[in-house]
């Protein structure tokens, strides 16, 4: 699932979200199958150009401001509408 899917359905759900775990895999064995065997939602972030991979710290940055946005978005939203 793409990061802007992923925000979306975040924004829809928050309201009902008791725990959020962010786990981030490093450029070469990303995260092991047990992380992904139980986890509701697995996020990649397209690449573009010759790279594949972004190092952790600046895939954290990008997920995470993403997400602040969203939830920051669906708050507003709800506090108004």
């Amino acid at each position: 699932m793409g990061l802007r899917e992923f925000t979306e359905i975040l924004k829809k759900e928050y309201r009902h979200i008791k725990d959020l775990y962010i786990v981030f895999g490093n450029e070469i064995t990303g995260v092991s199958k047990q992380f992904l065997e139980f986890s509701s939602y697995v996020v990649e972030l397209p690449m573009l150009g010759k790279k594949n991979s972004l190092n952790v710290s600046c895939a954290a940055a990008i997920v995470l401001y993403y997400l602040i946005l969203s939830l920051d978005d669906a708050k507003t939203k709800s506090d108004f509408g």
